[in-house]
């Protein structure tokens, strides 16, 4: 779904969420939620009688899920949109976030000095009383950096490891064999 889809299918919610009382109070809770509300708190300006906050969060996690004011699946589209429209006006995209990857990896793995908040040089006295550019290791955040980059562009596979004594495997097997013509059970079975 596009922004301008998701944009028509929060309309077309917002809309059957106003035709009824229930329907008001849910968007007014999903409403408080995106200005910063917690769960609880926004479910507690709807429904006041609730008096404990716990109570209330579980509330608003039920409201939520309620698929029949639909107050869950608004609240979704409208973070999506709210998330979208951030991206845009800070000009986040994909290229900004691996531009930033690269550079984190790069800096971490010493192949740039390290610099002042107003970009200038660091320099240091090394043990022999020479000056010389500050440079760091942070082996985790190149790790990191690099592993991000690396799932972006689809360099790593999720790998499975099936234990040999897996019941159903076995069964699948057996079901392949008997399909070619084999029998379903192996020698000495």
């Amino acid at each position: 779904m596009d922004y301008e889809q998701r944009k028509a299918r929060v309309k077309e919610l917002k809309q059957q969420m106003l035709e009824t009382p229930t329907g008001r109070k849910h968007l007014a809770v999903a409403d408080a939620i995106m200005a910063g509300k917690t769960n609880g708190e926004a479910y507690m300006s709807q429904y006041p009688r609730t008096q404990n906050l716990d109570t209330a969060c579980a509330s608003c996690h039920n409201l939520l899920k309620n698929t029949k004011y639909c107050a869950g699946e608004y609240l979704e589209h409208m973070r999506w949109l709210a998330n979208a429209s951030a991206c845009e006006k800070l000009a986040i995209d994909q290229e900004f976030v691996l531009g930033n990857l690269k550079s984190i990896s790069q800096r971490c793995m010493q192949r740039e000095a390290v610099l002042t908040k107003k970009g200038e040089h660091v320099v240091i006295e090394d043990e022999n009383g020479d000056l010389a550019h500050a440079w760091t290791f942070n082996a985790a955040g190149a790790l990191r950096a690099n592993e991000l980059l690396g799932k972006e562009l689809g360099m790593f596979k999720d790998r499975v490891e099936h234990d040999a004594s897996d019941p159903l495997r076995d069964i699948m097997e057996r079901i392949g064999r008997s399909r070619e013509g084999a029998s379903p059970l192996p020698s000495g079975e």
